[in-house]
């Protein structure tokens, strides 16, 4: 986001902007001064509500790792205004993997959830034995184009962030590595992934892409 804006930060900033992120989520909520007016007309501070600091993709990302379980968030990508005008982007929708962690040891059924109105809320598939419906999260947009894989790429430690023109060649190499098939081979290494046929009035059909029995 910061370098899409143009945005270049330094070693100092990029650690207060690091501890930024650890403190939004800390579970102590932060204290909401709201201000009445009682019949005597003096102004007193109601500070009981409770609010708790907004997240981040990084939050997402982390939440992977301690549940040892994908995260698929479902989200438009852009906030709006009641007449329909763009106000910013939403970063949140995507596919969060627990990419420091070995798969087999992670579940590989993903958490669902929405983000809707700056909340997260869990999208639960409701089961029934007599449907013939299989249970099942697109991981493609209306678009077919294969959800954000938040987080997915390392650098390495040569990366310099744009100090040097290394970081360029570094950055083309990270461009031309992440294709449609590394990205949905890295997906099958966490999830259960099949192909299935969407066509209206066709024969449901589903063709194991990876699952937990590929090598």
């Amino acid at each position: 986001m910061n370098l899409q804006s143009g945005l270049v930060l330094s070693e100092e900033e990029w650690a207060k902007e690091w501890n930024d992120v650890l403190q939004m989520s800390a579970p102590t909520p932060r204290t909401s001064q709201v201000s009445e007016s009682g019949a005597d007309g003096v102004t007193k501070s109601n500070s009981t509500e409770q609010i708790y600091e907004s997240l981040e993709t990084i939050h997402v990302f982390a939440l992977a790792h301690i549940l040892k379980r994908p995260v698929v968030v479902v989200s438009d990508t852009v906030l709006r205004n009641a007449n329909g005008e763009e106000l910013s982007p939403i970063p949140f929708g995507g596919i969060y993997l627990p990419l420091e962690c070995p798969p087999e040891q992670c579940h590989r059924s993903p958490l669902v959830l929405c983000y809707d109105s700056s909340h997260f809320s869990a999208l639960v598939a409701m089961r029934s034995p007599s449907s013939p419906y299989l249970t099942a999260v697109p991981i493609m947009d209306k678009n077919r184009n294969i959800l954000p894989v938040h987080f997915a790429v390392d650098p390495s430690p040569d990366f310099s962030w744009w100090k040097d023109d290394e970081d360029k060649k570094i950055a083309e190499k990270i461009d031309a590595k992440m294709t449609e098939d590394y990205r949905l081979d890295l997906i099958g290494r966490y999830m259960d992934v099949v192909k299935m046929d969407l066509r209206r009035g066709s024969i449901k059909k589903t063709l194991p892409v990876a699952n937990s029995q590929d090598p």
